[in-house]
């Protein structure tokens, strides 16, 4: 059974989607659902009309909790819910992922260019640097967008890019895990600079994922950032993107923007990411490959 999923809320339409996305997924694989929603502290008046103001904002996280406490009911599935306080969004819903041995964190992410990203860091790529867990997110869509969502909701057809390292290769033992508990069929995407020089790369992959319903693509780059090439075979092929990331801080994400980051920004689907410090435990849905 996999562990409960986290479900981080703030009343926004980007954490309203990723909510849903979290829901169907929690369906899917039978998980129990927490949703929690952290009142930042860092900026709470002490005194006078700012105060009363800071008690509207805490009673309208328990009413948003209640809401989709009420949502998930309807659709069979077993929920709890948080309000927390704290300085660090971040650290606060890390904490309740510690607290409850969650299986998932889902959440919305913004993008934006790089100045944006130093200047505004999401709450969603420090909970990634720092989450014990695999944390999926789900950019901000347009409405325009949103209709195609009902297609991923199934969570029947998983992408999973590597590029020959170890990280990429632990990763498998999640795929793999999810796949079965999915019933979907997995792709694994090699982009190389030729074909024969990624085929090798690819074999070795398909062989340690050892799945009956895989299927693999060498995708050749040409003048294309590789995680802008990803994220669009994503959003042609993929319900659900899993992968590896090295978790960058401060400058290094700036500078050099991993290819996780990239293909989070360009896809339209959940993209679940986890650092090597969470591929190297065993996945909740299956056996080791190592």
């Amino acid at each position: 059974m996999f562990g409960p999923i986290l479900i981080p809320v703030d009343g926004s339409p980007c954490g309203d989607q990723a909510a849903e996305a979290g829901l169907a997924l929690a369906g899917r694989l039978r998980a129990a659902v927490h949703f929690v929603h952290v009142r930042n502290t860092s900026s709470q008046p002490l005194y006078g009309e700012g105060e009363r103001q800071w008690r509207e904002l805490e009673g309208g996280g328990l009413v948003l909790l209640q809401y989709w406490r009420q949502v998930s009911s309807a659709r069979g599935l077993r929920v709890m819910t948080h309000s927390i306080e704290g300085t660090h969004v971040a650290r606060a819903i890390v904490q309740v992922a510690r607290s409850i041995s969650c299986g998932l964190i889902v959440m919305g992410t913004h993008c934006g260019g790089r100045l944006r990203r130093l200047l505004l860091r999401s709450t969603a790529e420090a909970v990634v640097s720092l989450a014990p867990t695999p944390v999926a997110t789900l950019r901000c869509q347009e409405a325009a967008f949103l209709p195609r969502f009902e297609r991923f909701e199934r969570f029947e057809r998983i992408l999973a890019p590597v590029d020959g390292g170890v990280l990429g290769l632990r990763v498998l033992e999640w795929v793999r895990g999810l796949a079965q508990a999915l019933s979907a069929e997995v792709m694994v995407l090699h982009v190389a600079a030729s074909v024969e020089r990624g085929r090798s790369v690819l074999d070795e992959a398909l062989e340690r994922l050892a799945y009956s319903r895989s299927w693999g693509l060498v995708e050749v780059a040409e003048k294309v950032p590789v995680g802008d090439l990803i994220g669009r075979i994503a959003n042609e092929y993929g319900d659900l993107v899993v992968m590896g990331t090295q978790g960058r801080l401060g400058w290094k994400r700036l500078r050099m923007p991993s290819t996780t980051q990239q293909v989070a920004c360009a896809s339209v689907v959940p993209v679940m990411q986890m650092r090597p410090a969470v591929a190297l435990y065993p996945s909740p849905l299956g056996t080791s490959l190592f």
